[in-house]
């Protein structure tokens, strides 16, 4: 029988909100079996990317936003969409 906890197969199950937003970012990134990876480009409205792996990870291609915090935004926000993990109040 299939899960559907997680919409992601063999991966790691979903952080919790708060997990996703005030946990160490490498770290995060490392339980979730999630590789970051500079896009090297900047071009108008591009957010990311986030594709699963062979292995049951992702990888997460990001824009170079010079602002760490932007970034960080992104990709919380995308690694959250990718869990499944409800970001809005309900």
């Amino acid at each position: 029988m299939k899960s559907t906890s997680n919409p992601l197969p063999s991966t790691p199950p979903p952080p919790s909100p708060a997990h996703l937003m005030t946990a160490p970012l490498p770290e995060l990134l490392a339980e979730l079996h999630v590789d970051a990876v500079d896009a090297g480009t900047d071009i108008p409205g591009f957010a990311g990317l986030m594709a699963p792996t062979g292995d049951g990870g992702l990888v997460l291609l990001m824009p170079s936003d010079p602002d760490p915090v932007v970034s960080d935004l992104l990709v919380r926000g995308l690694v959250g969409k990718a869990f499944g993990v409800a970001l809005t109040p309900a």
